[in-house]
Parts: structure tokens; sequence; C-alpha cells
């Protein structure tokens, strides 16, 4: 059974009046993660992004959807709409992210204020 990290939490913010949260890795060993979205801006959700592995230095960074297989219908699903105007816990496992860079992107400007999303790694062990 995998036990849910220790440590700190990563905090990922999404900027006042931005879309874009901050990057994050996983940690060596991590199994899912449980990501805690806060009340967002009405009418908008996020989507989970991975970077683009770079093939030259001095390259800007580009970032696309995560996407996942479904099994039960054979179609990829993308892991967004996530979130809305109540506070949302979602449970992923890295088998579906992958190690990382990770982002969240919204779907529109947080314009109140700066939200901050957190996550939490289930461990192996």
């Amino acid at each position: 059974m995998a036990k849910f990290y220790s440590g700190p939490w990563t905090r990922v913010t999404i900027a006042q009046a931005g879309t874009d949260s901050g990057d994050f890795e996983l940690p060596t060993g991590a199994k899912t993660l449980q990501i805690h979205i806060p009340i967002l801006e009405a009418g908008t959700t996020v989507a989970l992004q991975a970077n683009v592995p770079k093939e030259q230095e001095n390259v800007t960074d580009a970032w696309t959807g995560v996407t996942v297989f479904d099994l039960t219908d054979g179609t990829f699903e993308a892991l967004d709409g996530m979130g809305s105007t109540s506070a949302t816990i979602v449970v992923i496992p890295v088998s579906a992210t992958g190690p990382g860079p990770l982002r969240f992107v919204a779907s529109g400007a947080q314009t109140t204020a700066a939200r901050v999303i957190h996550v939490a790694y289930g461990m192996d062990g």
C-alpha cells in the first residue's frame, strides 16, 4: 500500500491575473499525486500540462496538455476541467502523468487573487 509523503507539500501558485502556475517535479518513488485545488475564479478550471523535451539549448519552454489512455473506451482523455467554484481534491496515478516537470494552467485569469495549489504524493512503501 502506498503511504502519503510526510514531507512538505509542493505548493504551486497561479499569480493574480495569471493563468499558469510555477512548474514542479515529482519526488523519486511517487506513485500518486493528491492535488488540492482551491476555489477558482468563477467559470474557470485548471488543466495539467507537461514540459516538452528540448532538442536544443536556449530554446523557450514549450508546454502541452497531459492526456491519458482510457481503457474503457480506447480514447485519450485530457487531464483538464479540474476544480471550479468549490475546493476540489483530485488523485492521479503517476503512470498517467510521468515525472514532470508539470504545471497547472487555468482556463481563465484568476483576477481576484493568486491561487495556491497543494500537491501531496503517495509514495512506495
